[in-house]
Parts: structure tokens; C-alpha cells; sequence
């Protein structure tokens, strides 16, 4: 009897995708900027948490997704102690000298953007780097 359930049990687990896997956590700096992320994705989900020496802090949450210039990760962002709402999208793969586009917008109504490029494996020390927090780079 136990071997018929260890046996049930296994091609149950071949038969179920692996829907959850997720990969190893990406951490960028945004170059010019204090920021820092550490981005997970798991299938079409992509995550991050924000932060950095003096700068702010808060969590992402989002999508890949596809367009004709290309691929990308498009990601709400809650910053703490900040009332305006923030989009960031992130060129994908995840290399140094991608591509980063922040969206900001008080009202809902109308918004700013500011843009710049990220750097891979990079810390908070890590140079070119910025005194400012992506969000004051938003005009």
C-alpha cells in the first residue's frame, strides 16, 4: 500500500508544471542614483525590493512583458513615507547598461518620467552612483 501511494504520489509530481519556480534573486543600482533593487521573477511575475544607502525605500510588484523593441519588466512601486504613485519599467535580460524609465504621478491625471541605466551584481558603494534617490530625479 505504501509503495502504491509513493508511486501515485510521484507521477502526480511530474504530471504538475512547475508553475512557482522562481529564479535566483537580479540585484541592480540604478547608475547616477543611490537606489538599489533585488528583483525576483517567477514565470511571468517579477518583484523587487528597493533600497539603499540614504535613499528610499519600498517594494515592486509587476510583469514581464513583451513589445517590438523588445522585453521588459513593468512594475508598480509603493516608496515609504511617499504619496505619489510610481511606475518602473526595466529593459530585460537584466545586464549592465540596461535601460531603466521611472513614471511619476501625483494626481493620476498627469505624470513625469526620468531615465537612466542599471548596473548588475552592483551594491550600494557601487560607482557611477548618485546622492539622490531615483524618485527626486523625476522632473
Amino acid at each position: 500500500m505504501s509503495r502504491t501511494i509513493w508511486a501515485w504520489a510521484a507521477l502526480l509530481a511530474l504530471a504538475i508544471p512547475n508553475c512557482g519556480a522562481s529564479a535566483a534573486p537580479t540585484r541592480i543600482t540604478f547608475d547616477g542614483a543611490c537606489n538599489t533593487a533585488t528583483i525576483t521573477t517567477a514565470g511571468e511575475s517579477v518583484n523587487a525590493v528597493l533600497g539603499g544607502t540614504h535613499c528610499g525605500s519600498g517594494y515592486a510588484t509587476g510583469l514581464n512583458g513583451r513589445t517590438v523593441d523588445g522585453n521588459f519588466s513593468g512594475m508598480a512601486i509603493l516608496f515609504y513615507n511617499d504619496d505619489a504613485s510610481y511606475f518602473l519599467m526595466l529593459s530585460r535580460p537584466y545586464v549592465t547598461g540596461g535601460s531603466w524609465v521611472l513614471y511619476k504621478t501625483t494626481s493620476g491625471l498627469r505624470g513625469t518620467s526620468t531615465h537612466g541605466t542599471y548596473t548588475v551584481g552592483g551594491t550600494a558603494e557601487h560607482h557611477p552612483r548618485g546622492s539622490r534617490s531615483i524618485t527626486s530625479l523625476v522632473h
